[in-house]
């Protein structure tokens, strides 16, 4: 996924990518979702991660030149909904979004 935050988008917009509504099985609760991120420069926003209501991970401003991976581990208590917000300051790329059980 490409955010692009040139004109019309102003610093502070939020994209949101949200997953379906998932249920674990009651025999198998541990997940993981493993996903890359690229955001190189001095005017990054943030990427920020939620399962449920609950943030799980976040990052902010210049993270390198290179793709960053990332793997969360979360235990489900039920159904939940996996959500990226990305708060735009100017250009955010994911790759490769994985959800495991």
């Amino acid at each position: 996924m490409y955010i692009e935050a040139s004109n019309p988008r102003i610093p502070g917009n939020v994209a949101r990518l949200a997953s379906p509504v998932l249920c674990g099985s009651a025999s198998r609760t541990q997940g993981c979702i493993k996903f890359a991120y690229h955001m190189y420069g001095s005017t990054m926003g943030s990427l920020q991660v939620k399962i449920g209501k609950s943030r799980k991970w976040i990052a902010s401003g210049n993270q390198g030149n290179q793709w960053n991976i990332v793997a969360i581990p979360f235990t489900s208590t039920g159904c939940y909904q996996v959500q990226y917000f990305i708060i735009l300051h100017r250009i955010l790329l994911l790759y490769g979004l994985h959800i495991q059980f």
